[in-house]
């Protein structure tokens, strides 16, 4: 049985009781509150029967609302490494950009053309498949590397300038 539902609203609700064996999330990055709402109930009826292999498939780019949690609980693992859960599950990102998709380009010819024209952080994001831009997020012109600060050991200087933003809408 193949079943598909949203995840806003009563969408989620909708599955209580289900046993979910294969669930794939296409462009979760856009899925606001997954982190807080969305992941703890889908991983609630992520279930199966005995002998039987359950999987999560997870098909995302970087800039969207959710693109943060992703990116700290795929993307910063490691590429093709294996992770171990502390419940037991495995999980693995793959990391892929256009080029490893030829059949796309093949598909559609002006893709990459639209791609490579795009500012920088969307192009950097889309076509290269760039998590690292830490753009994006509030506003088009921050990025780690201009405006980021690794703390190490939680250890910063008493005199660093910080700074905040706020988007309410």
């Amino acid at each position: 049985t193949i079943r598909f539902f949203y995840t806003e609203n009563d969408g989620l609700l909708k599955l209580q009781g289900g046993n979910l064996t294969h669930i794939t999330f296409e462009e979760p990055q856009y899925i606001g509150q997954i982190k807080e709402l969305v992941k703890p109930q889908i991983d609630a009826l992520w279930r199966s029967y005995e002998g039987v292999c359950k999987k999560q498939f997870w098909g995302f780019n970087p800039l969207g609302v959710s693109t943060k949690f992703l990116k700290e609980y795929f993307v910063d693992n490691g590429s093709c490494k294996k992770i171990i859960e502390p419940t037991g599950a495995t999980k693995v990102f793959i990391r892929a950009s256009l080029s490893d998709n030829p059949k796309m380009v093949e598909n559609d010819p002006t893709y990459k053309k639209l791609l490579e024209e795009l500012p920088e952080m969307h192009r950097k994001a889309w076509l290269d498949g760039d998590f690292d831009i830490q753009a994006g997020l509030a506003f088009d012109t921050l990025t780690y590397a201009r405006n980021g600060f690794n703390i190490v050991d939680g250890w910063k200087p008493d005199d660093y300038p910080w700074f905040i933003s706020m988007d309410w809408g």
